[in-house]
């Protein structure tokens, strides 16, 4: 058997290493003059619920964004130029994307964990954030705004236009809890309040009310039921929502009672 290299062979050889090398120089010019990073997963570091922004020091950031069915908090970020900002993101139900258009910053949103990357912004402009990840029914209208201004001393975040309805004074505390709980964790996106049928059933009634089932059995919803269905949506699917894949939420046994307190409160 002959040990020489066919031609083709020889071409075909060259061709590959020519390839990998233009591969390599690109994510080398990438990362130098374009600044590409790879964006971190951190690990310890405990998710949050609400979004924030502080300044460390002069034109150093730091923001925490939180996404949920259909929105990123906060809605808009306004900075000046030359802004450098370690962005922080998260999600409160489901995996979102986070990309800021017009950078190379372009980041998971995951339940449960906390992604990181950093942009810098140079000049000023409006900075769209997008989610490019698909996260349900209305998916296509999730966006933020970054604004980059000159002659701005500080960043800062706009008041936010929706707030958690003021509720009586004397109603229970579980019931406030889970109220808010509704809001913070993304209920509010599939389940109404008024009877109204949206993604998912309403939690007008509920309580105590037959549910049927797509495998034909049905259960009075009590406590129980309810307490289910947030730990383990997919156990009981109900009757008419096939389509609908509710995912499971990281949530303590005490905002479990909160919620279950609240949604048996919603007549």
């Amino acid at each position: 058997m002959s040990d020489r290299i066919h031609g083709s062979e020889k071409k075909v050889i060259s061709i590959a290493i020519l390839v990998s090398a233009a591969h390599l120089f690109i994510l080398a010019a990438a990362a130098l003059f374009y600044g590409l990073t790879v964006p971190d997963c951190l690990e310890g570091v405990k998710p949050f619920t609400e979004g924030s922004l502080s300044q460390k020091t002069d034109r150093h950031y730091e923001l925490h964004m939180v996404a949920r069915m259909w929105n990123f908090d906060p809605a808009e970020v306004v900075l000046p130029v030359g802004a450098r900002v370690d962005i922080f993101v998260s999600s409160l139900d489901v995996t979102h994307g986070f990309h800021i258009t017009g950078t190379n910053l372009n980041l998971a949103a995951v339940p449960g964990a906390v992604n990181y990357g950093r942009v810098v912004f140079g000049k000023p402009g409006v900075y769209p954030i997008v989610c490019n990840e698909y996260c349900g029914i209305a998916h296509h209208g999730m966006y933020g705004t970054i604004r980059i201004v000159e002659n701005l001393t500080a960043g800062y975040l706009p008041a936010k236009k929706d707030k958690v309805p003021e509720v009586a004074s004397n109603e229970p505390p579980l019931v406030t809890q889970g109220r808010k709980l509704y809001h913070e964790k993304g209920c509010i996106a599939c389940h109404s309040l008024d009877g109204s049928q949206v993604v998912g059933p309403t939690f007008k009634g509920i309580y105590g009310r037959l549910s049927y089932f797509t495998d034909g059995t049905s259960i009075k919803a009590d406590e129980a039921y309810i307490q289910e269905s947030i730990l383990f949506p997919q156990k009981k699917i109900v009757k008419g929502f096939e389509s609908v894949l509710m995912p499971s939420f990281p949530v303590t046994p005490e905002e479990v009672q909160g919620l279950v307190e609240f949604i048996k409160s919603v007549k």
